[in-house]
């Protein structure tokens, strides 16, 4: 089993990054390792209506965090966009510092 760091740790650390660029390495479903780099809180890209805010609220709840990608694009040349769940995370980088499950 793959260590991860403690979920209220990340929240703080995310919330500590705002609007920055941050890489995340995370456990996928399927036991792998995913790294996405982007922007936390990228709401040029969000749809203002109440199913959007309600969708948020829902991934709120689950622990589950939206992040805009800055590396993958979707066949439009569009940035895509990932999530992750708190619990899941073994890495976090940002602002030249790296904090990870390991050390």
């Amino acid at each position: 089993m793959t260590k991860t760091l403690d979920k209220a740790l990340v929240s703080l650390l995310l919330d500590a990054v705002g609007t920055q660029f941050v890489t995340v390495s995370y456990v996928k479903k399927n036991g792998d390792i995913g790294t996405t780099n982007g922007l936390l809180r990228a709401t040029s890209r969000l749809v203002g209506n109440a199913r959007g805010a309600a969708q948020g609220a829902a991934m709120k709840d689950r622990g589950q965090v939206w992040i805009g990608c800055a590396t993958a694009k979707d066949s439009k040349g569009q940035p895509l966009s990932k999530s992750f769940f708190l619990d899941r995370v073994v890495s976090i980088k940002c602002k030249g510092a790296q904090i990870d499950a390991k050390a």
